[in-house]
């Protein structure tokens, strides 16, 4: 719809004074309002029933910012957005709630990297180095928080958190695992899974299937660094907790 209004006109012959790119540039700056929104942006567990608006402006802001131009105003509020790790994470949870497509991990980080290369584009004029609201940890820590957070939610049966599959979980495992290695930062990953592995299973149980992603990505971090033994035990370790739970219509329930 876009493509067929531009400042020549639209698409059934009427004048149009806008822009593709205006049009984005409105289109993101809206849902970085709706998103921003104090009783939206830092709660995960509302309905859309009751913001009908926020589920389309957590999926589309991204896309909407890549097709616009740097404007001030629009940097303003991109940044202002940005420097809140606290909004940046619920809008993952959401965006993970969201998504009906397959993997959806693999597309927040492909649009992390995207606006940041935007941010970085031109920013000569900006008071504010983009590095110091944005750096490739923090991308890194929004990621493994929103699926932990996201899993912890599910695991109260919030009603409308659809959640994420086990096997979902363990292919964005490998994801994260590439990004903690790509980044240069897999002793802090290791660190991090490590004590969400002990604090899960305090709260359910040593063989709890929600630990079952998390000790996956801990080995494979291990792997990273050459722990090739501890890397193999807790990939086993991990192995036996799916297989004591096998998921409906598993061929061996059947």
């Amino acid at each position: 719809m876009l493509a067929d209004c531009r400042s020549t006109g639209s698409k059934d012959g009427l004048p149009c004074d806008i822009s593709e790119k205006e049009a984005h540039e409105e289109l993101s700056g809206c849902c970085h309002m709706c998103l921003s929104n104090p009783k939206v942006a830092e709660n995960f567990n509302i309905t859309y029933e009751a913001y009908p608006l926020v589920r389309y402006a957590t999926l589309n802001w991204c896309y909407h910012l890549l097709h616009s131009r740097q404007k001030p105003r629009l940097l303003d509020s991109t940044l202002s957005f940005l420097s809140s790790a606290s909004r940046r994470q619920t809008w993952m949870m959401r965006f993970l709630n969201a998504d009906k497509a397959i993997f959806p991990l693999q597309t927040i980080i492909n649009f992390q990297r995207n606006v940041y290369a935007w941010l970085n584009v031109d920013n000569a004029n900006m008071g504010l180095s983009v590095k110091d609201v944005l750096s490739a940890k923090d991308l890194l820590e929004d990621v493994q928080f929103s699926l932990f957070n996201i899993e912890q939610y599910r695991s109260q049966t919030i009603s409308n958190c659809i959640g994420t599959c086990n096997f979902d979980l363990l292919m964005a495992s490998r994801d994260l695992a590439r990004e903690y290695t790509m980044s240069g930062q897999v002793r802090a990953g290791i660190e991090w899974f490590s004590n969400r592995v002990k604090e899960m299973q305090m709260q359910h149980g040593p063989k709890a299937l929600q630990t079952a992603w998390i000790l996956s990505i801990l080995g494979l971090l291990h792997d990273q660094v050459s722990n090739t033994t501890l890397a193999m035990e807790i990939q086993q370790q991990a192995l036996a907790i799916q297989e004591l739970q096998p998921p409906p219509n598993h061929l061996d329930t059947i």
